[in-house]
């Protein structure tokens, strides 16, 4: 037996069969630990695995996650949270991975977690960090902490961290969740617990610091931040890095650029051989308005990375998105406000060499080049990055061509979708019928989908289409995601007869 796939869980059952569904053709055995839930959490872990266990809430993670690990009989323990997934394809990749690896009492793996953080899943940022998930079964690994739980060795030897190839998302920092879940009081209960009966080390003034960063009390996670890098000895940590790179970007949010730019060099020594704080200081230099000093040290900033990658597997401290990605974004949007689209259009087109699933930048590549180039070159052009054999890559295209509002390409993707037999959801056939101003083609989507009702930007789009066709614009719906009165000056301000200033920018922005 491989891998033996174990979770902690209470009140899962919105997100554990997506978790599970991952991870199942890589695991030989799934053990889930429940720690209490009321609701059908245990009743989706049974659709995976029958070694579900049933374990008293002690506000203690490590008493639940070693109890977990205690039924594990594989060689290697994968660790997973109920909120997280691998993308499709990684989980068998760390099995062959697994498979070609020598265990050893000293060697643990750590896993590139990237989290979403934000209001919800589609309107969300990501963040990335290793962290220790995967180590051998029966080497005496087990975990401490009540909160924060960490790996340790009870055979007392120096553990070695080594990146494992594969990378996992994880969803449990959004605010949606957060709220559902009351993260925020429990883990606050546990800290102070722990600060009573322990005190704290600088490496816990650190987590109590991103508890509060994650509430957006910028003003108390500086504060804890602050006192952890006071602490010299913990220099070298692991988290001590990443507690520098948090902190200045807590002060650039906060406007304290000059205590910034201060952390910057003064740590910048330290770490020079990796891209991360030459990102930061190229960062707040463009926040400040320096576009020509900060082009030249994001540039600075790809040729770090570029020599540390030949080097090592591991080139970044925090984020390899400090390494590649956010500069290269950050250097097309200078070319961009300059007026030097044919640079801007080569960075966006790196960042899609690099991940075909950066839609920020396919947005902004596809913006761009509809502007100035002919249809059919743009389909040439994508098609090489997105072959069209593909009907996932279809459905990309339409949905980026539909947001620019690129009504030749919508017409192209759309059609080749309806004769891949892509199956559409009732709010696509209404993007089209409105980006293509194509009436008989609503009136074929409302056919289909009677009683859908369109929501947010697709009810103002339906709102300007109406107005154009002149019929009656439907009336504010209950559920939306704008505020009532802003449906009610949608006519009025259609007719030419209403302040645009009455309405938000974002929903002008949609009308005109």
């Amino acid at each position: 037996m491989l891998i033996s796939v174990c979770l902690i869980v209470k009140d899962e059952e919105e997100v554990l069969g997506r978790c599970l569904d991952s991870v199942k053709e890589a695991a030989d055995e799934i053990i889930v630990v429940d720690t209490g839930s009321s609701d059908g959490t245990k009743e989706v872990a049974a659709k995976y695995t029958d070694k579900i266990y049933d374990f008293e809430w002690i506000k203690d993670f490590s008493a639940a996650r070693n109890e977990s690990i205690r039924h594990a009989e594989g060689t290697w323990i994968l660790v997973l949270d109920a909120d997280e997934y691998f993308a499709p394809g990684e989980a068998m990749k760390l099995r062959e991975f697994l498979g070609r690896s020598v265990p050893s009492e000293n060697e643990i793996y750590t896993l590139n977690v990237s989290s979403f953080i934000g209001k919800s899943r589609s309107d969300s940022i990501l963040t990335a960090g290793q962290i220790p998930r995967l180590f051998p079964n029966r080497m005496g690994f087990s975990y401490h902490r009540p909160i924060h739980e960490q790996l340790q060795s009870e055979r007392d030897v120096q553990l070695v961290s080594i990146v494992a190839p594969v990378s996992l998302y994880h969803t449990g920092y959004l605010k949606e969740t957060v709220a559902a879940k009351s993260k925020i009081d429990r883990n606050a209960e546990l800290l102070a617990q722990m600060k009573q009966s322990k005190g704290f080390v600088a490496y816990d003034l650190f987590t109590v610091g991103n508890e509060f960063a994650v509430q957006d009390n910028l003003p108390k996670a500086v504060y804890y931040y602050e006192k952890a890098i006071r602490s010299k000895e913990d220099a070298g940590a692991m988290w001590y890095s990443k507690c520098v790179i948090v902190l200045v970007q807590c002060y650039i949010r906060l406007n304290r650029y000059v205590e910034a730019l201060q952390l910057l060099e003064k740590n910048l020594g330290h770490w020079s051989s990796y891209p991360d704080f030459s990102y930061l200081k190229a960062s707040l230099l463009h926040y400040l308005g320096f576009l020509d000093e900060a082009e030249q040290v994001y540039l600075k900033t790809l040729e770090i990375a570029m020599k540390k990658a030949q080097q090592d597997a591991i080139f970044w401290l925090e984020s390899a998105e400090f390494a590649s990605t956010l500069p290269m974004r950050k250097l097309a949007a200078i070319y961009e406000n300059r007026g030097n689209l044919e640079r801007a259009v080569y960075y966006w087109s790196k960042l899609l060499q690099q991940d075909p699933h950066d839609f920020n930048a396919l947005h902004s590549l596809v913006h761009t080049i509809f502007l100035r180039e002919e249809p059919d070159a743009i389909i040439r052009l994508l098609d090489k990055m997105y072959p069209e054999g593909n009907s996932n890559n279809l459905y990309i295209l339409f949905r980026t061509s539909a947001t620019v509002g690129a009504d030749k390409l919508v017409e192209h993707y759309f059609s080749k979708l309806r004769e891949a037999g892509h199956e559409l959801a009732a709010d696509d056939w209404f993007r089209a019928a409105f980006a293509l101003n194509d009436r008989s083609l609503y009136t074929e989507a409302r056919s289909r989908y009677p009683e859908h009702h369109l929501k947010g930007d697709l009810y103002l789009m339906q709102a300007v289409r109406f107005h154009r066709w002149e019929m009656s614009i439907p009336a504010y719906a209950p559920g939306n995601e704008l505020e009532s009165n802003e449906f009610d000056s949608i006519p009025s301000l259609l007719n030419g007869t209403a302040d645009a200033s009455s309405v938000k920018p974002e929903v002008v922005s949609i009308l005109l």
